[in-house]
């Protein structure tokens, strides 16, 4: 990957980070009590004029290895 390019990325998610506390706090919460299989994980969007979007998802092994992967990723980044 591109060095610049991760470098882009380490500040982006600095500054969502400063701007979105409590969503890494959340995610903090989550990351230290596991994601086991069969979990739910359900998105939710609202959007000003009030429409919503939900989705949810039921965790596989597979996801539990992807989401260790990214949570890797991002704790390099700090």
């Amino acid at each position: 990957m591109n060095p610049f390019l991760l470098l882009r990325l380490k500040n982006a998610v600095s500054g969502f980070r400063a701007a979105h506390p409590k969503f890494f706090s959340f995610l903090r919460t989550v990351s230290e009590q596991g994601l086991p299989e069969e979990s739910i994980v359900e998105v939710k969007i609202t959007y000003p004029d009030g429409r919503e979007f939900v989705t949810n998802l039921k965790t596989t092994a597979a996801d539990r290895e992807l989401f260790e992967q990214l949570k890797e990723c991002l704790r390099t980044m700090r």
